[in-house]
C-alpha cells in the first residue's frame, strides 16, 4: 500500500470537511457571521434558524457533497477487492471529514456536528443504508420537530442497518467500524442537546435563532 497516497486521502477529507460552508455562504449572501447566533455552530441547522431554509438546503447539500467526495476519490486508485484497503481508506477519509467540519481548521476548531457529511458519505458508501436509515430520521423529525433527535437516532439506526446490509447485500464487513464510529462522534457532537431534550429547552425545527451575547460568544449555549 502507498501510505503517501493513503495520508493525502486523509489530509483532503479533512481539509474537504474543514470548509466552512454556512460560515462562507452567511457572509457572502447576508454578511452575516452564524456563529454570532444561536447554538454557534456552521452547519446546516443553525444557518436555517439564522438565515433562513433556502441558504441552509444549500449548507446542507454543500456539506453531504463534502463528505461524498471524501469518500469517492479512493475508489480512484484503490480497487474494492476482499483483500484491498479501500473500505479502510473510505472510512478513515470520511472520519477525517466530519473531524474537519466539526473541528475546521480555518475558524478556530469551532465547526459544525457532522450530520450533513454523514448523510453525503453514506450514500456513498451505501444507498440502500442510506434509505433505511432516511425513513426513521426524517420521520423522527417531522414527528417531534427535534432535528437534534432525528440525527442521534439516525445515527444510532445507521448502525443497526450496517449489520443488515451485511448480511442482506453483503456489504464489507468493515464498514460497520465506521458507521459506529462516527454515530458516536455525532452523539457526542449533540451532548449539549441532549442536555436541552432532557430538561425540555431544545429548540424545536422552525424557531428562530438568538444572537449570542458577547459575554458568551466564545462558548455558546443558545
Amino acid at each position: 500500500m502507498d501510505w503517501l497516497l493513503f495520508l493525502l486521502f486523509l489530509l483532503v477529507g479533512y481539509l474537504l470537511g474543514s470548509i466552512p460552508t454556512g460560515l462562507i455562504l452567511g457572509r457572502w449572501l447576508k454578511n452575516i457571521d452564524v456563529r454570532q447566533f444561536g447554538s454557534g455552530k456552521t452547519g446546516a441547522t443553525n444557518t436555517l434558524r439564522t438565515l433562513g431554509w433556502k441558504i441552509s438546503l444549500s449548507v446542507f447539500l454543500i456539506d453531504a457533497l463534502k463528505g461524498g467526495i471524501a469518500v469517492w476519490l479512493p475508489v480512484l486508485y484503490f480497487t474494492d477487492a476482499p483483500d484491498n484497503w479501500l473500505p479502510w481508506v473510505r472510512m478513515l477519509a470520511a472520519f477525517a471529514c466530519m473531524l474537519g467540519h466539526d473541528f475546521p481548521i480555518w475558524i478556530g476548531f469551532k465547526g459544525g456536528r457532522g450530520v450533513a457529511v454523514g448523510v453525503g458519505e453514506l450514500l456513498v458508501v451505501s444507498p440502500f443504508i442510506w434509505i433505511l436509515t432516511f425513513f426513521v430520521t426524517f420521520p423522527t423529525i417531522v414527528i417531534t420537530r427535534y432535528v437534534s433527535l432525528g440525527s442521534i437516532v439516525g445515527s444510532v439506526f445507521t448502525v443497526v442497518f450496517t449489520v443488515v446490509a451485511i448480511f442482506a447485500i453483503n456489504l464489507d464487513p468493515r464498514y460497520l467500524g465506521f458507521s459506529i464510529v462516527s454515530a458516536l462522534l455525532v452523539i457526542v457532537m449533540h451532548r449539549d442537546n441532549i442536555t436541552r431534550l432532557l430538561n425540555g429547552t431544545e429548540r424545536k425545527l422552525g424557531d428562530k435563532a438568538s444572537k449570542v451575547k458577547p459575554s458568551s460568544e466564545q462558548n455558546p449555549t443558545h
